[in-house]
This record gives structure tokens, sequence and C-alpha cells, in this order.
């Protein structure tokens, strides 16, 4: 049986979360990430991307972000919704995008000092995008998985999380079942009848 932390991530779980006020780009940009086999949420507004945010929780693995966004009449930074983001998941990847020129504005650099983890310039080509959601999708998927459920569906016995922490210790520790003990203040004998569980 695997347990949490030993499970793929599911690839129906995987979802790139994009946030553009132009309809006609964000189906180009839902139709190349798909292509690639990978699903997409559209949002037009910051307030619908934060639902869509709150909704998915962490299948949401990348977020593609217009920097300079109409909402009601005014403009808007993607500062505003990186700001939600790093709040929601200080881990997930931003790449901002925008259609200005560094003569109008240096979004590039504005980005950057907001914490965004890349950027690209319109118009998008769709093998770049595509090049930024495999990277992407494949550091999350390296990534050992929290044990922290998220669904009842993640939910699972105690001994089995016990094993599985005690299993990484011991791997961390370069196998070394004595030092894993000691970091764990437990005995040796313990540490190897955990291990030979299964």
């Amino acid at each position: 049986m695997n347990t949490i932390a030993e499970r793929p991530h599911s690839a129906c779980n995987e979802l790139v979360l994009l946030l553009d006020d132009e309809p006609v780009l964000l189906d180009a940009l839902e139709v190349s990430i798909e292509r690639a086999g990978i699903k997409c949420v559209k949002a037009s507004s910051i307030a619908e991307a934060s639902s869509i945010l709150q909704r998915e929780g962490d299948n949401v693995f990348l977020v593609f972000l217009d920097w300079r966004l109409m909402e009601d009449g005014h403009v808007r930074t993607g500062a505003d919704f990186l700001t939600i983001c790093r709040k929601v998941n200080p881990l997930m990847p931003v790449i901002v995008m925008t259609g200005l020129g560094k003569d109008v504005w240096d979004v590039e650099g504005d980005a950057l000092l907001a914490e965004a983890d890349g950027f690209l310039a319109k118009p998008l080509r769709a093998v770049v995008v595509q090049g930024y959601v495999k990277r992407w999708l494949q550091r999350r998927r390296a990534m050992p998985k929290v044990f922290i459920p998220v669904t009842a569906a993640d939910v699972r016995p105690l001994e089995d999380i016990e094993r599985a922490y005690v299993r990484s210790v011991v791997k961390v520790c370069n196998n070394n079942n004595s030092l894993a003990a000691q970091k764990l203040g437990i005995t040796r004998q313990t540490v190897g009848k955990l291990l030979n569980q299964e």
C-alpha cells in the first residue's frame, strides 16, 4: 500500500490557473496548455481568480497572471493577486505576462520584485508556455506529498504516516538507523520494527 508520502500526484487534480482580462488570450492559452495534457481554469478578474484558488486549493500548481488588468473601469496590477497567491501557497509558481513594452512600464522588474517566478512578454509562444508548464509540473511531481490531508480520501491510518516519516528520516540520515533513532528520540529497535512493517 502506498502511503500518503509515496502516492503520485493525480493528473486530474493538477490545474493551471489563467488570469487575464482578454478572453481571446485566455482561450488561446487554455488550448496551448491543454494540448500538453494539463487542465486549466480561467479567470478574468482578481475576485474570480481568488475564488478559484480558494475552491481548488492545492490542485492549482501554476498561475499565469496578466500584470495589468482592467476591472470595473479601473486598472489593477497583478501584484494584488500575486500577494493572494503567496498567502494561499507561498511555493506555488506564478508567471507574469504582459503586452506592455518596457518604454511604457517595466513590468518584468516590478514582477520580479514582487517575487514572481517567471516573466513572459506577449504575444506568447505556445512552445514557451508549454515549457513552463512541463517544468513546473515536473517539479511538483518530484516533491514529496505532505502528510496533511486535504480531502477525506487523503486520510490514512496513523501507523502508515509514522512508517513513511521514519523511512524519510532514515533516508535523509544516509540510511543510518542509529542516527535516525537519535534524531527521532526513539530506540534503534523501534526504527527497525517500523521499517520492517509493511
